[in-house]
């Protein structure tokens, strides 16, 4: 049971609101690194956002979404495959639940996040989700491909701030978070074949420190370490597991999706806290969190809530 499996991450940068790391994996016949899932699944699924409306565009979210416009493209991809896996989310804290579990916005003691909720998906109907579902269901049944799993994890700011000070830097958080999703995940799997990809994690060239501790029943080896491209290989003959960390990763279907599902996330996180400052600062505008524009709004909430006494690193990332 040879399998395919992207990584990618939203949040990296921003102050304000999560670092979302999402997985998908999927299962081939065929060796995995002979497998182009774009060309296989060419009936359904495109990496262009000019495509067809009849096909799912699944690429990399910067393609698919701008900052405070239309959710369409991010929840064209994600509804659908999540239907696929009979998992079909009506609301916000729905989603949370079926793909970041415990780690998800509901849990965290943030009064942004407590009694919000709305429906979705936001900006597509139910009828052209099921429309693409069985565009979907269609091309992996002629190909004998399956999507077994989309699932992501959230780090809010205090859990982000306490593994950085640990760490040491918010990419070894980043990498450190990667790398347990997959163990985890490779851990629950019948054990086989794995091609994994992950978009390069903050312009990283070398993660054998970081894979050996995930990994300590095996001798991790380097193929390559350069710009473009980190790879490494290990596990039992049998059972070989090559992961890569390049640049462009979201090229790679499985590192695509996942892209999509961390980014609807983190949108759906700063919805709700844009929702919340909105109503109690009437004149502040909404906020993606990135750190100029998250300083402005640090400012107007500690300018206009004298009694707001939650400790920033509650709420404030510190890198």
């Amino acid at each position: 049971m040879p399998y395919l499996i992207g990584t990618d991450e939203a949040g990296y940068g921003p102050r304000l609101g999560p670092l979302v790391v999402s997985i998908s994996v999927w299962h081939v016949e065929d060796p995995p690194q002979d497998v182009e899932l774009y060309e296989r699944l060419d009936s359904a699924i495109t990496p262009s956002k000019t495509a067809g409306t009849d096909k799912i565009a699944i690429a990399d979210s910067k393609i698919l979404y701008k900052s405070h416009g239309s959710l369409a493209g991010l929840e064209r991809g994600i509804f659908p495959a999540l239907s696929y896996l009979e998992k079909e989310p009506r609301d916000w804290r729905a989603a949370w639940k079926v793909l970041a579990g415990d780690s998800g916005a509901p849990q965290q003691n943030l009064p942004w996040y407590q009694h919000y909720n709305e429906l979705l998906p936001v900006d597509i109907s139910l009828e052209a989700i099921q429309h693409l579902k069985e565009q979907l269901h269609g091309a992996l049944d002629q190909t004998q491909t399956q999507l077994l799993r989309l699932q992501s994890v959230a780090l809010f700011p205090e859990q982000f701030n306490r593994i950085t000070g640990q760490l040491g830097s918010k990419g070894a958080t980043l990498s450190t978070t990667t790398l347990e999703l997959i163990s985890n995940v490779l851990d629950e799997l019948p054990p086989d074949e794995a091609f994994i990809v992950c978009d390069k994690h903050g312009g990283r060239n070398y993660y054998l420190s970081a894979l050996q501790p995930q990994f300590p029943d095996h001798f991790v080896e380097v193929l390559c370490e350069s710009r473009a491209l980190s790879a490494y290989q290990f596990g039992a003959p049998e059972h070989r597991i090559e992961i890569r960390f390049q640049v462009g990763g979201e090229t790679f279907l499985p590192t695509a999706l996942a892209s999509l599902a961390s980014k609807y996330l983190r949108e759906l996180a700063m919805r709700a806290f844009n929702a919340y400052w909105c109503q109690k600062i009437p004149q502040m505008r909404p906020t993606a969190g990135y750190p100029a524009d998250a300083a402005r709004i640090r400012r107007d909430i500690e300018s206009a809530n004298s009694d707001f006494g939650l400790p920033s690193e509650r709420w404030w990332r510190e890198k």
